[in-house]
């Protein structure tokens, strides 16, 4: 039940819960029991982030790459550059959502 999932997520996310973000990320941007929405999504996946979840940092970087503004591009590479730096990640696909597909 999409309905129930997000609530519970929103109540992990307000708890401070890494994964949870991730996953409202996922509803918004794919459309599970809500209008897809990929600016809430988009919130949600820099949260996740900001809690130093690397699937979302990979889909963070992912979904930067894609956007064709040089602000955006600045910050996927910036983001990239402090992954490396900081700890030699690399992404797969699978680190990927694939709401982003």
């Amino acid at each position: 039940d999409p309905v129930a999932a997000r609530s519970w997520f929103k109540k992990s996310a307000a708890n401070g819960d890494d994964i949870a973000p991730f996953n409202l990320a996922r509803i918004y941007m794919g459309g599970y029991g809500v209008k897809p929405s990929p600016g809430v999504g988009e919130y949600y996946l820099r949260m996740s982030v900001m809690r130093n979840y690397r699937p979302a940092k990979c889909s963070l970087m992912a979904l930067l790459g894609r956007q064709q503004h040089a602000v955006a591009k600045l910050e996927s590479l910036l983001l990239f550059l402090s992954e490396v730096l900081e700890s030699n990640m690399a992404c797969t696909p699978f680190d990927i959502m694939s709401e982003l597909s």
